[in-house]
């Protein structure tokens, strides 16, 4: 069986072909160009010296996770490319089995870890079988602990209890291995010793061993159905549902007398003219005023309000205590209030800003504000000049 494997998993890009039980050639580089760079001509380059014939590849292994969500993708999207196109199936080799086979037949629990921040690793426990004379060989790989992200304390507990229930010395490969090595030396205590450079890392002929392992018991797929396996989801997506759940805790709601304690206090705190409790009750009592307050997980964040004349609406406040500032509270009161006022008949707004409140400045412009002239010297403590915006 001929094997061309692929691993992109983590910094080093490895290329590797494997035929009956010979690594026929295998090329790894491990430096910090993008793998959509170095991939292609490295595989390219394989097949030029082997003089390989793609069309005589039997499958495709390709290291499927867990690891760089980029690399990942990008040596799947290889490995799906050379299958659909020779239709060839597809072996999904787990990152750290693979990795694991670095010690191909050792007694000692083979620990692959991959860095995942935050004094986190992705790791798995693993130990070879041994084979018995004359008996039909077993899945030479025995997984005691699935790859999965644990921290390194916990890691290290079950590692200790491994350690001490089997007998075996622990080794320690992977960037993670590197990454963390200050704290394993802290909390492990079993015996352990870590991979030497030509061992420690991510290397294609490992992926294709293990990929005619996995293909003998028929754990093939096809290109079109094979997926990475990423274990958790990426920063971005993570960053995208912190912001999705942080919206839906952050509630706009009309302002009431019961706010105006609240209100007044931050008023005293932010301005140097501040509005008393009495104007802001006579304000809420009047039609042509409309308040907004903003409540973040039930907890009051700020305010905000305008003052109509037919069609144009002067904002008079927009305050986020201080504590909840930087988590876009202020656009959305003010995109609710405009709403609001739009539907009341308003059709320009108009607010004055200091000239050096930077931020709120760009924020107000990527609203659809435009400066229309200046107040000198308009605002007190300090002193200075208040630019007029308007909305078209």
């Amino acid at each position: 069986m001929k094997i061309l494997a692929i691993d992109s998993s983590g910094m080093p890009a490895s290329v590797a072909v494997c035929e009956d039980g010979t690594l026929a050639a295998e090329y790894t580089v491990n430096n910090r160009k993008t793998h959509s760079q170095t991939l292609v001509p490295m595989m390219d380059e394989v097949r030029n010296l082997l003089g390989l014939d793609l069309e005589s590849v039997d499958a495709i292994a390709v290291a499927g996770g867990p690891g760089s969500f980029t690399g990942l993708r990008i040596g799947s999207a290889a490995a799906k490319g050379i299958g659909l196109a020779l239709d060839r199936p597809l072996i999904h080799v787990p990152t750290l089995e693979a990795m694991a086979y670095n010690y191909y037949g050792s007694e000692c629990l083979v620990v692959p870890m991959l860095d995942a921040r935050n004094h986190q690793v992705f790791a798995g426990i693993y130990t070879f079988r041994q084979p018995e004379s004359g008996a039909e060989q077993d899945d030479p790989l025995c997984v005691l602990s699935d790859q999965e992200p644990v921290g390194i304390g916990e890691l290290c507990e079950r590692l200790d209890g491994l350690s001490r229930d089997t007998g075996k010395p622990v080794i320690l490969l992977g960037d993670g291995a590197q990454a963390y090595r200050t704290m394993i030396e802290e909390k492990l205590k079993a015996p352990h010793q870590y991979a030497p450079a030509h061992l420690a890392q991510q290397r294609a002929g490992s992926v294709a061993v293990r990929g005619m392992e996995l293909a003998r018991q028929g754990r093939t797929e096809t290109a079109a159905m094979h997926r990475p396996d990423y274990l958790r989801v990426s920063q971005a997506e993570r960053v995208r549902a912190e912001k999705r759940a942080s919206e839906d805790a952050l509630r706009i709601l009309p302002l009431t007398a019961e706010d105006l304690p609240l209100v007044t206090d931050a008023e005293r705190q932010y301005y140097s003219l501040p509005w008393s409790e009495r104007v802001f009750r006579d304000a809420l009592n009047r039609e042509y005023y409309l308040f907004l307050k903003a409540e973040m997980a039930g907890t009051f964040a700020g305010y905000c309000g305008f003052q109509q004349s037919f069609g144009i609406a002067e904002i008079t406040n927009v305050t986020v205590l201080e504590a909840y500032r930087r988590r876009g509270i202020a656009r959305r009161m003010l995109q609710v209030l405009m709403e609001k006022g739009r539907a009341r008949g308003v059709e320009r707004f108009t607010l004055e800003v200091r000239r050096s409140n930077e931020p709120a400045v760009s924020l107000y412009k990527s609203l659809g504000f435009y400066e229309e002239g200046v107040r000198k010297d308009y605002y007190e403590a300090p002193k200075e000049d208040a630019l007029i915006l308007w909305t078209k």
